[in-house]
């Protein structure tokens, strides 16, 4: 990767993000770039690039390498797994990229109210999580 990197873009400051299959991998590609191709080749999911490179599409040219080196470094890798817990990704990606999967959890924490201590809410969430897999 690192020849068709250097074969590229020949010493030129423009920006480049070369990505290819990962052959280790299954639904993972690998990425080298977009500053310079010294970075670390990274195995990304195939899933999540796509978002990424969609939302940068429309941001001035310095934002949107700032941006991508960003999401790289967010969904390279297998980083840490948090099971059970409720982050910002999980809502803006997996719920409301899916409209069932984003009504069924708003039906559930209905009944959730600002005065619940957090005890309380997680002993609920824990009794819906038997019931609903989200």
């Amino acid at each position: 990767m690192r020849a068709r990197w250097k074969e590229r873009v020949r010493g030129s400051a423009v920006p480049y993000l070369l990505i290819a299959d990962d052959p280790q991998h299954t639904n993972r590609i690998r990425v080298l770039g977009p500053s310079h191709g010294k970075r670390p080749i990274q195995s990304v999911s195939a899933e999540l690039l796509p978002d990424s490179l969609h939302q940068v599409a429309k941001l001035p040219a310095f934002d949107a390498i700032r941006r991508i080196a960003d999401d790289l470094a967010r969904i390279g890798g297998d980083g840490l797994t948090v099971n059970g817990l409720l982050t910002r990704h999980t809502l803006e990606y997996r719920f409301k990229g899916d409209p069932a999967r984003w009504e069924s959890a708003s039906e559930e924490v209905r009944s959730v109210k600002p005065a619940d201590s957090w005890q309380h809410v997680l002993r609920k969430r824990k009794a819906l999580n038997r019931r609903a897999r989200w």
